[in-house]
């Protein structure tokens, strides 16, 4: 499969899907702190795409490293990046979410919009939780959502968005055998304000996993403490997490 956010697709997946970030970083910056100490400010923004959730928090005085495997998606970040008000500064890392490492340890980890979900399998999560805890400081805290199994059938439909400037359709088949769905977004978009335009076509594969799987990668990871809850309750752990179509972990390292 193509990579997912390549170039034709960056600003696009920034003018049309990225719109809940900012509301997502709120409610996770909220939380953070009130369990942290003001002076753990450090932050890794893991799959940063375009830079929103990284943006909201160096303007609220944070350090963030902004980590994404797509250089079309940094580019964008960087701009967006560029000259943050608030006292807080954005360093971008084109890295693998399996494979990175920072230079100074962070208090605070975070990945978002079903990032994960887009690893191949339980193992690429191992790796991937496993950088996390490399690069959390002792007490860090890692927050991140994914579609859970309920969310994961839910992926099954098409849809079709005709503007004047872009024709998007995107469409998503479950296929409940291999606990995966895949997903292809084609279209048009206008590039000028003249007649030019451009097609594109993306392919990814979106995977999920049990919950107690997701937690039991975490703590073979070495977090000590990793529960799955929903986004205006991080701090408590859902009873029955599976039934609840997106779900976000908490997870913490001594």
């Amino acid at each position: 499969m193509t990579h997912f956010y390549d170039h034709s697709f960056a600003a696009i997946y920034d003018n049309h899907f990225s719109g809940p970030v900012t509301d997502f970083a709120r409610t996770i910056r909220g939380y953070f702190e009130s369990i942290s100490e003001p002076s753990e400010r450090r932050l890794l923004d893991l799959c940063c795409g375009t830079g929103q959730l990284a943006a909201h928090f160096a303007e609220h005085g944070y350090q963030v490293v902004g980590v994404d495997a797509s250089a079309p998606m940094l580019e964008i970040a960087a701009r967006r990046t560029a000259e943050v008000p608030g006292g807080g500064a954005v360093r971008l890392m084109a890295a693998d979410a399996t494979d990175f490492d920072v230079e100074e340890p962070v208090h605070l980890v975070t990945c978002t919009g079903d990032s994960l979900n887009h690893l191949p399998d339980v193992a690429a999560l191992r790796k991937c939780f496993s950088a996390v805890r490399r690069a959390l400081a002792p007490g860090g805290t890692f927050v991140f959502d994914v579609h859970s199994m309920t969310g994961l059938r839910m992926q099954n439909f098409s849809t079709v968005r005709d503007m004047e400037d872009l024709l998007l359709v995107v469409k998503i088949t479950y296929d409940p055998a291999g606990r995966r769905a895949v997903a292809r977004v084609t279209g048009c978009r206008r590039l000028d304000e003249t007649t030019r335009w451009e097609r594109f076509e993306q392919d990814a594969s979106i995977t999920a996993w049990p919950a107690e799987e997701i937690i039991a990668a975490l703590v073979e990871s070495g977090f000590d403490r990793a529960w799955a809850c929903r986004l205006n309750d991080l701090a408590t752990p859902l009873p029955d997490p599976d039934r609840v179509p997106r779900l976000y972990f908490v997870a913490r390292a001594t």
